[in-house]
């Protein structure tokens, strides 16, 4: 669907690009940045497993994970890269 602005507040999960309202992948959460919505990775310590989320989740207390993280199984003790094996 259209976005006739970018502040609106049904914009909060979704970015705004070329008019277009765009839900925000899992692993990132929508946030207003210079008076538009826009995607932003998950910080660490934290995940998105949904699409269109308005923030992420926390891991539990004392776990950890990698920017961009897409499920709570990322979050451990030990932060997991990308090329570790599982």
């Amino acid at each position: 669907s259209k976005c006739t602005s970018c502040k609106d507040k049904d914009m909060q999960g979704y970015q705004c690009t070329n008019g277009l309202r765009i839900p925000c992948p899992k692993g990132a959460y929508a946030m207003e940045e210079n008076n538009q919505w826009v995607c932003k990775l998950c910080p660490r310590g934290t995940f998105g497993n949904k699409t269109s989320m308005k923030s992420c989740f926390a891991c539990e207390l004392g776990q950890d994970s990698e920017m961009g993280s897409t499920d709570a199984s990322y979050c451990d003790y030990k932060v997991r890269h990308a090329c570790d094996p599982l």
